[in-house]
């Protein structure tokens, strides 16, 4: 069973790619995949990826996830880290680099005990 909201397989608890995260991303945006296709929006960093290619500029898909996060963030390295939004795709991959399923189930505890207090 996949949740293609937090971008996390909890099945085989494999996260999902850097291409799919964006692609999901862009489905939660849109809310569906015929939207996707004609998204309106130019200037986003997913706007090339969307359907499958590699982003524009040259570079990796994971820097622009990284770059997705950083706009949602207004820029803010520091609220990247406390990002409370695990429902969202880029979650997991929004530090820049891929966490494995220790580091992600860790994160997510840390989480919802610190929410508890």
């Amino acid at each position: 069973m996949n949740n293609t909201l937090t971008g996390f397989d909890f099945q085989v608890d494999e996260p999902l790619t850097t291409m799919k995260t964006i692609r999901a991303y862009c489905f939660t945006c849109r809310g569906s995949w015929s939207e996707v296709k004609k998204c309106p929006i130019t200037d986003c960093v997913y706007y090339t990826a969307r359907s499958g290619k590699r982003p524009e500029g040259g570079g990796t898909t994971m820097k622009t996830i990284r770059e997705k996060c950083l706009d949602c963030c207004n820029g803010s390295r520091k609220e990247i880290k406390f990002c409370n939004i695990i429902d969202c795709p880029n979650w997991p991959k929004r530090f820049g680099k891929k966490l494995g399923t220790r580091e992600l189930i860790e994160e997510m505890s840390t989480r919802d005990t610190s929410e508890e207090s």
